[in-house]
C-alpha cells in the first residue's frame, strides 16, 4: 500500500515538473485604435498572464526621427499549435 502511494506522489511530481518546464505562452493581441485594426502574436514567459498586456508601443522611423506609437491592446492566450493558423501576423519573441 505504501509503495502505491509513493508511486502516485512520484507521478504527480513528474507531471508538475513537466508542466513547469513549459517556459512560454502565446498571446493573441488586437486593438481597434489603428486603421486598419492591428493584431499581433506575442510570446511571453510562463509566469506572465496575457490579460496583463494593456498597452504596446512600436517604434518607426519618420523623416529620420524615431517615433514611438502606443496603443491599447486586448490579449488572450492561444495554444502554441495554433500559431501557424495566423500566417500573416507579425510575431514578437
Amino acid at each position: 500500500m505504501k509503495k502505491k502511494h509513493i508511486f502516485i506522489v512520484f507521478a504527480l511530481l513528474v507531471l508538475v515538473a513537466f508542466v513547469a518546464c513549459q517556459k512560454s505562452r502565446y498571446c493573441l493581441c488586437y486593438t481597434t485604435e489603428t486603421d486598419p485594426y492591428d493584431t499581433v502574436i506575442v510570446n511571453m514567459e510562463r509566469g506572465k498572464s496575457c490579460k496583463r498586456i494593456v498597452n504596446m508601443g512600436f517604434e518607426s522611423l519618420v523623416d529620420g526621427q524615431t517615433q514611438v506609437t502606443v496603443h491599447s491592446y486586448t490579449c488572450e492566450k492561444i495554444k502554441k499549435d495554433s500559431v501557424p493558423t495566423y500566417p500573416n501576423l507579425p510575431y514578437e519573441d
